[in-house]
């Protein structure tokens, strides 16, 4: 099944038609098809710094304590202090529902998964 496909016109210079469609007709291939795969190239090939999503790196302030050390290795808690705050119970410290020692539903589940292989 054909992938769905947005139309597009596209301008040409008839020197740029003209040489499509001779690299087209020699490769038994249809224009459309060339300037799709020249688009893939061309965005295959794009550095990172043309990507925009690049710009959103270093937005956010990042200057407030840092309990657990560098945000981007420890994010995870982060995030769960975050969401336990929102619901009023602990994320970590010693009452951490993964902390050494803590009961750990899914540590159960995983002993008994290795004890019964």
């Amino acid at each position: 099944m054909m992938e769905k496909r947005v139309p597009f016109q596209v301008m040409l210079d008839p020197e740029q038609h003209h040489h499509l469609a001779s690299v087209a007709a020699r490769r038994g291939q249809s224009i459309g098809s060339l300037v799709r795969e020249s688009v893939a190239r061309y965005l295959a090939d794009l550095s990172v710094d043309d990507d925009p999503l690049m710009g959103l790196i270093g937005l956010a302030a990042d200057d407030g304590p840092r309990p657990y050390g560098d945000v981007a290795t420890e994010h995870d808690r982060y995030l769960a202090d975050a969401v336990a705050e929102e619901s009023n119970r602990p994320a970590s410290g010693p009452d951490a529902p993964d902390a050494p020692g803590a009961s750990n539903p899914r540590q159960r589940r995983r002993s008994k998964v290795a004890s019964a292989s």
